[in-house]
């Protein structure tokens, strides 16, 4: 269960990292626009660090595009 649960967790993060590259959205903008620093969001993108649900819903509004289709 464990790894089913990482996996999904990865696919969620890719799908960020793609939907913001796709935008034209650097790394550093999107972490201004969280309020935090790019080593940060590096991190959560990268998942060194945990994608908390209230980043999820604010990544999804900076990158206009809804969590169900970020999670899906």
């Amino acid at each position: 269960m464990y790894d089913i649960i990482q996996n999904r967790l990865s696919a969620i993060r890719t799908t960020i990292k793609n939907e913001r590259i796709a935008r034209g959205i650097s790394q550093t903008q999107l972490a201004a626009e969280l309020h935090i620093n790019q080593k940060t969001y590096s991190k959560i993108e990268s998942g060194d660090m945990p994608l908390r649900i209230d980043k999820l819903i604010s990544i999804s509004e900076v990158l206009h595009i809804s969590v169900k289709e970020i999670v899906r």
